[in-house]
């Protein structure tokens, strides 16, 4: 599977098309991406009720794909679990340049549709654009600490701020991979307010292709099998079964108007609003 930063560091002419509207070149450095204004978000204890997509998961082998030991269970893994690293509010660009549309070359590779996130399959309007904060790793099962800039990366920004329609069904995103038996996606974390999707059948963020999706009330079913399994060997086994999904398959409702995302390949944040990687 390629991987896009390499890619588009290969392709270097093409960022110059965010010089149009004023838009800033992305920086190399995380010292330069903090140049950003940056808020952090506070998350505040979340008391809801549960949702129902009146959908039944199946769940299928996984590969542990991580050598420390112990493991970090996902909760307290900075790659499964967004809510560690959390993310901060990007003011740098105007509204026309936070929106979804062709800024890179097309990918060569089946990314994840994330137009099919939604039914009918749809573009979004983006209110806002984030950056993802950098995490300083510690030794197992230590999970380590927020870093105070963003993650070091040459996209400008690492997190858009869908519109959506709260409680508005949001789906598994399609995408140009088979995992066997119709498995599109395993899920590598869940919580009641959040997911974290991968596209291979590997325990890890740093192979293929991993979504995080944010304020989004997860299916009660998905989250009750999710939440036994965790207890079932996945950190004492070599195999082990997580939640499976397949392709356009119901994972929650919107809880607000803005829906926000992450995709990453290979380990690295990527840009979501390239309309060529992932809303075509």
């Amino acid at each position: 599977m390629q991987t896009r930063i390499f890619r588009a560091l290969s392709l270097i002419g093409a960022l110059a098309l965010f010089a149009l509207g004023g838009a800033r070149t992305p920086a190399v450095e995380a010292q330069d991406v903090g140049a950003a204004v940056l808020t952090p978000r506070a998350y505040l204890p979340l008391i809801q009720r549960g949702c129902s997509a009146a959908q039944t998961y199946g769940q299928g082998l996984v590969y542990k794909a991580e050598t420390d030991n112990p493991l970090r269970p996902a909760y307290n893994h900075a790659d499964k679990n967004l809510a560690l690293r959390s993310y901060a509010i990007d003011n740098s660009l105007s509204n026309p340049q936070k929106q979804i549309q062709a800024l890179y070359p097309p990918p060569v590779d089946s990314p994840p549709n994330l137009h099919t996130l939604f039914n009918p399959n749809r573009i979004p309007n983006v209110l806002n654009v984030y950056d993802v904060y950098n995490w300083n790793w510690a030794m197992s099962p230590n999970p380590g600490t927020r870093d105070s800039v963003p993650v070091s990366t040459i996209w400008p920004i690492t997190v858009i701020g869908a519109q959506v329609t709260p409680g508005e069904t949001i789906r598994t995103p399609n995408s140009g991979y088979d995992l066997g038996q119709g498995v599109a996606a395993i899920v590598l974390y869940a919580a009641s307010n959040r997911i974290t999707l991968n596209y291979t059948r590997d325990d890890n963020a740093a192979h293929g292709y991993t979504i995080h999706i944010e304020n989004i009330c997860v299916d009660t079913n998905l989250l009750a099998l999710y939440n036994s399994l965790e207890t079932a060997g996945r950190y004492s086994q070599g195999t082990f079964n997580l939640v499976t999904l397949t392709a356009l398959q119901p994972i929650g409702t919107a809880m607000t108007n803005e829906l926000p995302i992450v995709i990453r390949d290979s380990g690295g944040f990527m840009d979501p609003r390239s309309l060529t990687d992932w809303w075509q």
